[in-house]
């Protein structure tokens, strides 16, 4: 049976709602009718089944009930199925206690971030990680920083225009870029650097079909790299500012 197929999506919904312990009368409480509801658990030949705005509905009902669920899941069964904010919290103290029982251990930076990315990839429900190897996003993001992010897909990807995201194409290569609207179609995307000086052979590109996009909420930067880009970012800035003020006189 398909992942996406109406069927999949109805026993997805279903087995969420009882681990809620909600019945389909309950839900209304949550602005979800009752025959709304088991039209989608139960759809007839032809249904597409659960819908996007349905899903994104039952996944706050099963949040005032303490129980995390992605609209991802639901529709696509991608990432983990839902779980207890309890269970959630029990995979996040569990490691860090396992962590603090262990004898002090002087870890380079890199066994630190390859940590941190292991910690991230655990609590997050699609992640994507990319190290960056540009300068496209100074002063915000530099080449040699971490950055992470969770997939979304399909008919979600238009709600992130405007935004910086890991973005995967569709030669499944991933940058980071910030995402604006393509001019041939909905299907096509603008992946623009936010840096005028970047040092990178095309700033834009244009009309480019993606994968999926990662909200960038987790950026790593390394300490030496840090400072180094920081310097460099200035000193391409103070570049830039002359070569306008030379073409102006």
């Amino acid at each position: 049976m398909a992942i996406h197929s109406a069927q999949s999506k109805a026993n997805r919904l279903r087995s969420a709602r009882i681990m809620a312990g909600l019945s389909r009368k309950e839900m209304e409480n949550f602005g979800i009718p009752e025959n709304t509801l088991r039209m989608w658990e139960h759809p007839r030949d032809q249904s597409s089944g659960l819908t996007e705005k349905g899903a994104s509905r039952i996944v706050n009902a099963l949040k005032e009930k303490n129980i995390l669920c992605t609209v991802d899941w639901l529709l696509r069964g991608v990432g983990d199925g839902p779980k207890t904010y309890q269970e959630i919290n029990d995979q996040i103290i569990e490691p860090l206690q396992n962590f603090l029982e262990v004898p002090a251990v002087d870890w380079g930076e890199e066994e630190i971030i390859l940590k941190e990315i292991e910690t991230f990839c655990r609590v997050n429900p699609d992640p994507a990680i990319l190290r960056v190897n540009d300068n496209s996003m100074a002063p915000y993001i530099n080449s040699g920083d971490y950055v992470g992010g969770n997939k979304k897909y399909g008919n979600e990807i238009i709600n992130f225009i405007g935004v910086i995201c890991v973005i995967e194409l569709s030669d499944h290569v991933q940058i980071c870029r910030r995402l604006d609207k393509g001019k041939k179609g909905l299907d096509t995307y603008t992946l623009s650097c936010i840096n005028p000086m970047a040092s990178i052979e095309s700033p834009v590109l244009y009309d480019v079909p993606v994968c999926s996009v990662a909200q960038v909420i987790w950026i790593r930067k390394t300490e030496l790299e840090s400072t180094n880009q920081s310097y460099e970012y200035q000193n391409a800035k103070n570049n830039y500012s002359q070569k306008k003020s030379i073409n102006l006189v």
